[in-house]
């Protein structure tokens, strides 16, 4: 990627409490979002670090959304390593396809994915998105900026329903018109982890996707639920009927909050 190029891309940083501010983040292109109660004192050797008092995932994203500078931005967490051959793509891929969004892959530290990807090109469609990860996702800024999407903070770590807000964010894309697309570029390093032991016992999180249904597809969502209950009421550790009670009260409760319209910024 040639110097002008790396100047139009950014990656957004989300930690906690100063977690994860290494030296792999000095300088462009990483732009740090630390929450927290007061920076730590190592804050004032990173560029372009930012500090805020409130709390969730989704309010960091949204952070990122506003302070970054660049054409694109990728959004990141401070548990990964990036691959630099994957980095140095993304920019190429933009300008390649003309993609608002575009998602890429993650590979293990063993080298091997961290879960089954295609194996070419495509456009996502609402069913796909449904796999991504919130680590795997790259947006041109003024196409994001020009629809008004922002990812909702009522979902996500550190949010009311922990979960979900990669998928809501890209759902609301899909439904804003803006073109998303999936490359076949491993472009980030994270431990492969168990999406059916994160369900086990978790009644919260379990909850947490009706919601997440209900905020997506309305009253609709119940059908959702139920196919997503079918699959995995397995690996939570819950009889079929007691998943499913679970994940409809998530989605009931949602529904008939008054919250239920609109995004919370």
């Amino acid at each position: 990627m040639s110097k002008s190029k790396l100047s139009d891309f950014s990656i957004a940083v989300a930690t906690m409490h100063g977690r994860g501010l290494v030296s792999r983040f000095f300088t462009q292109p990483y732009v740090i979002v630390d929450q927290g109660d007061h920076p730590p004192s190592s804050a004032a050797s990173f560029q372009n670090y930012h500090f805020s008092t409130s709390r969730g995932l989704s309010i960091s994203r949204n952070e990122a959304l506003r302070i970054c500078k660049t054409k694109y931005l990728l959004f990141s967490d401070d548990d990964v390593t990036h691959i630099e051959d994957g980095i140095r793509q993304i920019v190429d891929e933009f300008e390649r396809t003309g993609a608002d969004v575009l998602t890429f892959a993650i590979r293990t530290p063993e080298g091997v994915p961290f879960k089954e990807y295609r194996e070419h090109p495509f456009s996502h469609t609402p069913r796909s998105l449904f796999k991504v990860n919130s680590i795997e996702i790259a947006v041109r800024i003024d196409a994001v900026r020009r629809s008004g999407l922002w990812f909702d903070t009522r979902f996500g770590l550190g949010a009311e329903h922990p979960t979900g807000e990669e998928i809501i964010f890209l759902q609301d894309a899909h439904r804003a018109g803006l073109d998303i697309r999936y490359a076949p570029v491993s472009i980030v390093i994270h431990p492969r982890e168990s999406s059916g032991s994160n369900l086990k016992g978790n009644k919260a999180l379990i909850q947490a996707k009706g919601a997440m249904f209900g905020r997506i597809f309305g009253t609709m969502a119940y059908l959702y639920c139920t196919a997503f209950a079918a699959k995995h009421y397995r690996s939570s550790d819950y009889s079929f009927p007691k998943f499913l009670c679970l994940i409809f009260k998530g989605c009931r409760t949602f529904l008939r909050s008054s919250k239920y319209k609109g995004v919370s910024q």
